[in-house]
């Protein structure tokens, strides 16, 4: 009993005093728990075990060079050990989802249909369900093939195009987001008719061209754009002597963040033209097309412009015109 009262007088403040200091050691409080993070995990893990070990290791000179009393009995350090880790890292999720939902509460919701449920319509859906700044709501996905019809991915429902109009009369769709590398022309036109005449906004995931790093981000989905209707096939440039006509040749491409557009552009630098100016009104399209360039060959020479003619700004057109 002595041994035993001798034991907890000094294991308890030892105890408290070795979790304190590697805490203190570790700034697991200096961490925004509902930013946590799988770093901030790792954290917790080896600063909660580094202080379990030096109990350990105190409590092994205390027994063997000292009096022969264990600061703490060896099954009562491991379970504190296991419900302090367990106490840490449930809490911290807790709070975290706790904060990620109530945001999502606040937030006004952006109810939405993924046109294609294959591996790019799920990437779509992961992307958008990761997205923290964003307040969607997936509502399930639109796929062409009628065998396809009422099943579930992921929870979400497949609706078949054919019974489109009559979901989008029952559920409140906010917009349609198109995710299939090559969509049936038909099906795709008839499904951007049905989205405007219900005033439904239809945006469009990027080319994989176009992803960076091979991955994309939900700012860089695009409004869907009337030749995005075309059905058109990737232009390809076959004739041999083009590549003499750019050879030591400054290239202008006006539109150059259109669908189109964007297709020369890819086109026109693989013949190493000296130099390609890519003009466009868009910003943001122009700025992500550069970004998709530069993921694919860091050594494409390009130079990007954003002029807006609404805005008279002549004198930077001209100045572009003078480049070429």
């Amino acid at each position: 009993m002595i041994k035993q009262y001798k034991s907890l007088i000094w294991g308890i403040p030892t105890l408290i005093t070795v979790r304190y200091l590697t805490f203190i050691i570790g700034k697991t409080h200096k961490r925004i728990i509902r930013h946590l993070s799988y770093e901030d995990t790792l954290r917790i893990f080896y600063t909660v075990s580094s202080g379990t070990l030096s109990l350990f290791i105190i409590s092994f000179i205390r027994y063997y060079f000292l009096d022969g009393i264990a600061i703490l009995p060896k099954s009562i350090i491991i379970i504190e050990y296991l419900a302090t880790l367990f106490f840490m890292l449930t809490s911290r999720f807790a709070v975290k989802l706790i904060y990620n939902n109530q945001k999502k509460t606040n937030d006004e919701k952006i109810n939405i249909l993924i046109y294609g449920s294959g591996k790019m319509g799920m990437v779509t859906k992961r992307t958008l369900e990761r997205d923290k700044n964003g307040s969607y709501n997936i509502i399930g996905f639109i796929d062409d093939d009628q065998k396809k019809e009422g099943l579930l991915i992921e929870g979400k429902t497949i609706i078949n195009t054919y019974s489109l109009k009559e979901k989008l009369k029952t559920a409140k769709i906010d917009a349609v987001i198109i995710a299939i590398k090559e969509p049936e022309v038909k099906n795709k036109r008839k499904l951007i008719e049905l989205c405007l005449k219900e005033n439904i906004n239809v945006k469009i995931v990027p080319s994989l061209d176009d992803w960076f790093e091979g991955d994309f981000s939900s700012k860089q989905l695009k409004n869907i754009r009337i030749e995005d209707l075309l059905g058109r096939k990737p232009i390809k440039l076959l004739n041999s002597s083009i590549k003499e006509e750019f050879n030591d040749k400054i290239i202008l491409v006006t539109g150059a963040a259109g669908s189109i557009g964007s297709e020369i552009v890819r086109q026109v630098l693989k013949y190493k033209p000296t130099k390609v100016i890519l003009l466009d009104q868009s910003e943001s399209g122009i700025y992500d097309l550069s970004h998709g360039l530069l993921s694919k060959n860091k050594n494409y020479n390009f130079e990007i412009y954003f002029i807006s003619l609404e805005k008279k700004e002549w004198k930077i057109f001209l100045k572009i015109l003078n480049l070429v």
